[in-house]
């Protein structure tokens, strides 16, 4: 995964990733959330940090099931 800056130069966030497979943005904007299916990884990254990848949930999922894309659903009051 690369990111490109407004000068026109590319930073590379990720050279580890082995299908990816889905990116989604929280309704503020802030979190960037990004799919990796073949290694069973949801990674969050933060506005201000956005280098700095976290998974979500447990590192590895624990079913069989593979993540495939995203889907973020705003929950209301």
């Amino acid at each position: 995964m690369a990111r490109l800056i407004r000068d026109g130069g590319i930073t590379v966030l990720d050279s580890d990733l082995t299908l990816s497979n889905g990116l989604a943005w929280s309704v503020d904007g802030r979190q960037m959330f990004s799919v990796d299916t073949l290694s069973q990884r949801i990674f969050v990254r933060y506005s201000s940090a956005t280098t700095t990848r976290k998974p979500v949930g447990s590192d590895r999922a624990t079913t069989s099931r593979m993540p495939r894309g995203t889907t973020l659903v705003r929950r209301t009051a």
